[in-house]
């Protein structure tokens, strides 16, 4: 929750999530998200709602069997390892992302488990994350402001060498 930037926020939750928690696989899937992201991916939001619509525009955590391409989407490659997960929507006034966690094991995640615990997961990461991704772009924004300034003062630095600047 000390984190500062979307990046450490990713890695904290992995790590966190496979050591104290035993989750065997984790996806932090953020939605049209610009800038480093770590551990976490960035996918536009219609594409999610177009390839895991029941999961992407779900407002509750769902756990249990999901469908192959619906694996895929969330874990990548690891998808075809996952047997059963949990997934969590992350939003606060508007969608954020999904956190999903798989495991191994058809029977550990199943569809009349409690989701309590996960939503609660779900709402505090999507009350940290809020904050970062805007200072996440305002970092992003003042760098690219920086550079522009720079480029500028090395193109008059340049033509005031060559005696072309008043």
């Amino acid at each position: 929750l000390e984190t500062r930037t979307v990046a450490q926020l990713a890695v904290v939750l992995e790590r966190e999530l496979r050591q104290r928690f035993g989750s065997e696989y984790v996806s932090f899937l953020l939605f049209d998200v610009s800038g480093a992201t770590g551990a976490a991916q960035s996918i536009p939001l219609q594409a999610a709602q177009e390839k895991i619509p029941s999961l992407a525009k779900g407002r509750h955590a769902v756990s249990g069997q999901l469908r192959k391409d619906e694996l895929q989407f969330l874990f990548g490659h690891e998808g075809e390892l996952v047997k059963s997960c949990a997934v969590v929507p992350v939003q606060h006034e508007r969608p954020l992302g999904l956190l999903a966690i798989g495991s191994s094991s058809a029977e550990h995640f199943k569809s009349s488990m409690d989701t309590l615990f996960i939503s609660f997961v779900g709402d505090v990461l999507a009350r940290v994350l809020l904050p970062l991704l805007g200072a996440d772009a305002a970092r992003s924004r003042g760098e690219a402001a920086r550079k522009g300034r720079a480029a500028r003062h090395l193109a008059l630095d340049g033509r005031q060498r060559l005696g072309l600047a008043s």
